[in-house]
């Protein structure tokens, strides 16, 4: 689909009155997932004609996400400089932590549409734009002119990237850039989802000492072991496939109670948990050391298709 010129404008124009007047919209060629995106602002009670951002003054602007992004942020907004665009990072909700704009005007244009440092863009809040509906589809998304579910949104172009914490797979952020649908280019997608790629990889070589010996244990484990794997620790915790298929969200506390009653020991040891689905399972606890001590705990998970063996409680 183009993404500029009358044709497509009125195109999306008319999808957007027949949405709005019967719920139904005739086939023509629409932005993947487009429609998907109005369904979702409606049923979440956005107004169309409206714009109300939430402001949140509880933000966390000192954040790993925050110095990974900077020196990225810093060089596009170099680039960007006279240009009426903006760069907007945001954390996983959609809630704007930083905006780099490269011309005055525009930044009194984005602060009438509170896209600024503190409000929300989610879908729920705004309805569809980059950032919400990148957000939702996890994907990069890019959103020009009517395609707002806002009317108030219809000048405005924006492609928002989400970003991911490699070691975990979490969502982290979002990374958007903004411009006037005069100016949009089919070109910000890729410009913006190779700068969140650069955040991400930045976010890895940032990664705590903790993380990386959690990482390095875990792969270590998964090539060598068999059955389920996981290494747990206060805030992180890795999974295999058999440990995501045989485990429970229940038994993860049912885990997560006996690594505590094990790790009093700090010491590699084999104990036995009885699952939620009645499994009788073997477990081998073993803790995860680095410079700062004992960060977290590598443990292997086995069915037993017998008797369980008699395992004497640490002393």
């Amino acid at each position: 689909m183009a993404d500029s010129g009358g044709d497509t404008a009125r195109i999306v124009t008319r999808a957007r009155e027949c949405f709005l007047g019967n719920g139904d919209v005739p086939q023509l060629p629409l932005r993947a997932g487009l429609v998907e995106s109005w369904r979702r602002s409606q049923f979440l009670g956005v107004d169309c004609d409206r714009l109300d951002a939430p402001y949140f003054d509880d933000l966390d602007t000192d954040s790993r996400l925050m110095h990974a992004a900077k020196p990225v942020l810093d060089q596009l907004e170099e680039t960007l400089f006279g240009a009426a665009m903006s760069l907007l990072l945001t954390d996983a909700q959609g809630r704007v932590l930083d905006r780099r704009v490269g011309e005055r005007s525009f930044a009194d244009r984005l602060d009438s549409i509170q896209l600024a440092p503190g409000f929300g863009y989610a879908e729920e809040h705004v309805g569809t734009n980059g950032i919400g509906t990148a957000i939702e589809t996890r994907q990069v998304y890019y959103v020009v002119g009517g395609e707002h579910f806002s009317e108030r949104l219809h000048s405005m172009a924006c492609a928002g990237a989400p970003m991911y914490n490699r070691l975990t797979g979490r969502l982290v952020g979002l990374l958007d850039i903004t411009c006037r649908h005069t100016d949009a280019s089919p070109l910000m997608p890729a410009l913006v989802n190779n700068a969140a790629s650069e955040i991400e990889q930045r976010l890895l070589e940032l990664g705590s000492e903790h993380e990386r010996a959690m990482l390095a244990e875990f792969l270590a484990v998964c090539r060598r072991g068999s059955g389920a794997i996981l290494t747990l620790s206060d805030n992180l915790t890795m999974t295999n496939q058999q440990a995501a298929d045989l485990l429970a969200p229940v038994d993860h506390v049912i885990v997560r109670d006996k690594v505590a009653e094990l790790s009093q020991s700090g010491r590699e040891l084999v104990s036995h948990v009885v699952l939620s689905r009645g499994e009788h399972a073997t477990i081998r606890y073993r803790p995860i050391e680095t410079h700062a001590g004992t960060t977290g705990a590598v443990v292997e998970i086995n069915v037993a298709e017998g008797p369980l063996p008699l395992i004497r409680p640490p002393s």
